[in-house]
């Protein structure tokens, strides 16, 4: 009976030895997944160029019933509208007429926050709020006067 005691009380080498193995398993798995995954990383964005925007554009985007939308992109020379679904991608009509494109392209872009429309509204805003010199606008600013020592009059100041 004593012995029985003793072979509960003293822990089993093969249970300690089975859970060792099983973390070093884990481990190779693991860090052989990780190599992996940084290979494939690497190798992917190594090789991987983002298109210019000359090339390739997103113009803008609109959303339809439901979980529809459509978007504006030009391709090069043309503006191709896309429709984008839950089930997928279709090319709903390409635009190739140049001055549509430069239409189109033009009402789109000049929305945008660093657009020449955006940036010359902008500084309007900032003059709108300044004084305007007096004479500018409106009643014509005295001629500048020569004076005495005294304060009188002697002539004007021809303007030229």
């Amino acid at each position: 009976m004593v012995h029985r005691q003793q072979d509960a009380v003293r822990p089993r080498h093969g249970s300690l030895s089975t859970i060792v193995s099983v973390l070093g398993a884990l481990g190779i798995v693991l860090g052989l997944f990780l190599l992996l995954v940084w290979l494939l990383k690497r190798g992917l964005l190594g090789n991987a160029r983002l298109l210019p925007a000359e090339v390739v554009e997103s113009l803008g985007s609109a959303s339809f019933a439901g979980r529809q939308q459509v978007h504006l992109l030009r391709v090069g020379h043309k503006l191709v509208l896309v429709s984008v679904t839950a089930t997928g991608t279709a090319t709903l009509t390409e635009i190739t007429d140049r001055e549509e494109v430069d239409r189109l392209a033009g009402l789109c872009v000049q929305r945008t926050a660093n657009s020449s429309t955006a940036a010359f509204r902008q500084t309007l805003r900032r003059f709108s709020h300044e004084a305007a010199p007096s004479g500018f606008v409106g009643r014509a600013a005295p001629e500048p006067s020569i004076r005495t020592d005294r304060g009188s009059v002697v002539g004007r100041v021809p303007h030229g």
